[in-house]
C-alpha cells in the first residue's frame, strides 16, 4: 500500500510516499469475505427456513424460505418477534426452548407457525445459540415445515381406526 503527500524538501516541492506491506491484511480480508460468502450461500440457498433473533425474541434475519414459508414480507419478518408468527397454543413451549437456547443449548422441537393468511404450519425448528466474544448475542433457527407429513400421519392413523373398528366387529 502506497500514500503519498506533497511536501516542500529543501525549499522545493517533493513527493513523500508511506509504503506499508499489506499482504497479511489482504490475505485476512479475502478469507473473511470467502467466509462471508460462505455463510451468505447457505443461509440465502437452504430449502428450509432461516433466521436469527436477538435475546428479546426479534426476528434480526430471515432467508428467502421463512418468508415463503410465513407469507411475510422479509421487512414485515424483521419488525416483529417469534411471538407474532407462533400458535398461541404453542407459545409457552416455543419461548420455553427459546430461553434454553439464550443458555447456550441447543433446542429440537415441534411447534406450529401461523401464515399471514392465517393457516398453520407444523414446524420442525431447531435453535442454536449465537457466541460471540463468549457471550451468547441472539439465536440461530432452522424451521422446516412438516405440514404434509402431519398429514399424512393423521390420515394414516384414521385409517389404522377404521381398519381396526372393521376387525373389532367381526
Amino acid at each position: 500500500e502506497i500514500t503519498g503527500t506533497t511536501i516542500m524538501y529543501e525549499h522545493k516541492p517533493a513527493i513523500q510516499l508511506i509504503i506499508r506491506e499489506i499482504t497479511e491484511q489482504k490475505r485476512i480480508s479475502r478469507e473473511l469475505e470467502e467466509k462471508r460468502q460462505r455463510y451468505q450461500s447457505l443461509f440465502e440457498h437452504n430449502p428450509d427456513g432461516i433466521y436469527s433473533l436477538d435475546p428479546t425474541g426479534k426476528i434480526t434475519e430471515t432467508n428467502q424460505a421463512l418468508v415463503n414459508m410465513l407469507g411475510y414480507t422479509k421487512d414485515e419478518l424483521l419488525s416483529m418477534t417469534f411471538h407474532k408468527v407462533i400458535s398461541p397454543d404453542l407459545l409457552a413451549k416455543t419461548s420455553f426452548h427459546f430461553q434454553n437456547a439464550l443458555e447456550g443449548n441447543q433446542q429440537y422441537y415441534e411447534t406450529v407457525g401461523i401464515h399471514k393468511n392465517g393457516k398453520m404450519i407444523h414446524l420442525h425448528s431447531v435453535i442454536l445459540p449465537i457466541i460471540v466474544d463468549s457471550k451468547i448475542i441472539g439465536v440461530f433457527g432452522i424451521a422446516k415445515d412438516i405440514s404434509k407429513e402431519k398429514e399424512a400421519l393423521l390420515l394414516l392413523e384414521e385409517n389404522e381406526e377404521k381398519y381396526r373398528s372393521l376387525f373389532d366387529h367381526n
